[in-house]
């Protein structure tokens, strides 16, 4: 009896990780178990390896800042670092909170909010508590407070505030608007001269009020003016400033040319002790004050549910803000005279509970949540609460397994979006497999190349020089030498089981052909399996190849392999119905 002799060639492995299908009705490019490997350069290769940049930092690297005057600035431990992308670094705050905090630019300087403080880091990275602004809370006043024109909203992160009255030039006591007043001298002016507290008026803090015949040398009742008798004083709201302080979301935002990268304010929220809230700070300081002011009228508060906010994106022109189970989108307009800023409802169900997840890809705001993976909002008009799509189901028996999510970092880089929690990295290659708007939710899922790496200990990315992560050890960068901190490390590949088009079929497997190709050495094993044993047979292949980058006198050759190298191992496996291939 003739017999058929068949010979496929499988296809580039270009389609990642699937572990929801079984492992025979993966699609052919796909594997139901890889790590450390990805398609790359149209190439299945292993994963860049990791050096240690920088190290002999404070403790684990919380923050990593965007360049800022060439610079940027790292939160590691208590210190705050102004880092030159390479392998220097130098302490330039101690007593920094120990714990992650959030860097925003705004106004031409760098904030960084610890919960506890919030820091300005000047041009030349001289760091100094935030110097609040004192508002003019009331303007033409009458001594007695009897009438007055209002003026600006109290500051939420300072004491001080002013008042301008109009000297009537008989009264010589002035009450304030506050009583219980702080020990801080009060600063008063009389016709654009400073007087001095003590010499020229006393100060009643129990009852508000400063008495002008009090004193060494009283000054005397002012003289009658217009808004000519200017007092500062300061009293401190036990818990306002924490509501800014304790806030770990900081985004630029608003104006009509803003941007993605641009704002007229910066919105702060996510305090645990205001979970539904957010404040907006002044206008950037080359108009107004900035983050030095943070009126106490503004405010909003989210209060659908009894979820708390937890991370903020821009897309589209629009503030997109997180609760854990609900998505909203924040915009802006301008009247001429008055700034709104409309809310709507984008999800009612879905939300983030893994804040760095958030990465804007493709003007697309894509997130994950610790109970159903990845997801991507297209857009953020919604009226039939379709605009959330989900995109992890390849991998999420695996990534849903990993400890840490809520502390998960993300970034977008060379058209990969990373997430990493638990010391593993996913990775959804955007690039070669975006995501399509089907209807049919799994479809639109397989199709997506997404990759497992391990080892690595990211609690933040940045890219210098390429990418580069903050961790426990200090800050990491990805080499293309094939080690880890100079150990090799595991990596493999296993493909889908084939039948050839015939699962209830016997067949005789004769040979299996695989081929390399690469810049510099290569170790691997093939292995082929059935459905009845992963390894059938195991064959080691030690190829090696000159490349400067990985020179290694133990493994040291001549040989360049310029094109891909093919090897033909017989293996004679009968009466199987499968085929699988691990390398």
């Amino acid at each position: 009896m003739a017999q058929n002799l068949n010979e496929i060639t499988l296809p580039a492995f270009s389609g990642g990780i699937n572990t929801r299908d079984p492992e025979y009705e993966i699609e052919d490019n796909q594997s139901p178990d890889m790590l450390n490997l990805w398609f790359k350069n149209r190439a299945l290769s292993k994963r860049d390896g990791q050096t240690l940049l920088l190290s002999g930092l404070d403790g684990d690297v919380y923050r990593i800042s965007d360049v800022y005057n060439d610079y940027r600035a790292v939160h590691a431990g208590t210190k705050l670092y102004k880092w030159d992308g390479g392998d220097t670094a130098t302490e330039i705050k101690a007593g920094i909170a120990d714990n992650r905090g959030v860097f925003v630019e705004f106004g031409d300087t760098l904030y960084y909010i610890d919960g506890a403080e919030i820091w300005a880091v000047g041009d030349d990275y001289a760091v100094t508590p935030v110097s609040p602004y004192a508002p003019i809370v009331m303007m033409n006043t009458a001594p007695d407070l009897s009438e007055s024109d209002e003026g600006e909203a109290y500051n939420l992160i300072g004491a001080g505030f002013t008042v301008k009255y109009n000297g009537d030039g008989a009264s010589t006591a002035y009450s304030l608007p506050q009583t219980g007043l702080d020990a801080a001298a009060v600063e008063v002016s009389v016709d654009a001269a400073d007087l001095t507290e003590g010499t020229h008026f006393t100060v009643n803090r129990t009852e508000g009020t400063v008495n002008f015949t009090g004193g060494t040398s009283p000054y005397g009742a002012p003289g009658t003016g217009t808004d000519n008798v200017w007092i500062t004083a300061y009293k401190t709201v036990e818990g306002n400033k924490d509501k800014i302080a304790k806030c770990s979301v900081a985004i630029r935002f608003g104006g009509e040319s803003a941007g993605v990268v641009g704002g007229t304010r910066v919105f702060v929220m996510g305090n645990p002790d205001y979970p539904y809230t957010y404040w907006r700070s002044d206008l950037g300081l080359n108009v107004s004050y900035g983050m030095a002011y943070f009126p106490d009228t503004s405010v909003e508060m989210f209060d659908q549910n009894s979820e708390p906010i937890t991370a903020a994106v821009k897309m589209e022109g629009k503030l997109i803000i997180f609760k854990q189970s609900s998505i909203f989108a924040v915009g802006y307009a301008f009247d001429g005279a008055d700034v709104y800023y409309p809310v709507r409802e984008c999800h009612s169900s879905i939300g983030c509970d893994m804040p760095g997840s958030v990465q804007l890809i493709d003007n697309r705001v894509v997130f994950a949540n610790t109970r159903d993976g990845i997801y991507i909002l297209i857009a953020y008009d919604n009226d039939l609460e379709n605009i959330v799509k989900p995109l992890s189901a390849n991998i999420n028996s695996l990534l849903l397994a990993e400890s840490g999510l809520a502390d998960a970092c993300s970034c977008d880089y060379e058209q990969y979006y990373w997430l990493c929690a638990g010391g593993k990295a996913y990775l959804w290659d955007y690039g070669a497999t975006p995501y399509y708007n089907y209807a049919d939710y799994d479809r639109a899922q397989r199709r997506l190349a997404w990759y497992r790496f391990d080892n690595i200990g990211a609690t933040e990315f940045c890219t210098a020089g390429g990418l580069c992560f903050g961790g426990a050890d200090g800050i990491v960068k990805f080499t293309k030498n094939k080690d880890d901190f100079g150990q090799g490390y595991a990596a493999y590949f296993r493909s889908k089981a084939f039948d050839l088009g015939s699962p209830d079929e016997r067949k005789t497997f004769m040979c299996v052909y695989p081929s390399f190709s690469g810049e510099g050495n290569v170790k691997a094993t093939v292995s082929v399996g059935n459905e009845n044993t992963d390894s059938f047979m195991s064959r080691e292949y030690d190829i090696r190849s000159f490349h400067w980058y990985d020179f290694n006198w133990s493994a040291f050759t001549w040989h360049v392999i310029k094109y891909a190298k093919t090897y033909a191992m017989r293996i004679g496996m009968r009466r199987a119905s499968y085929i699988q291939i691990k390398v």
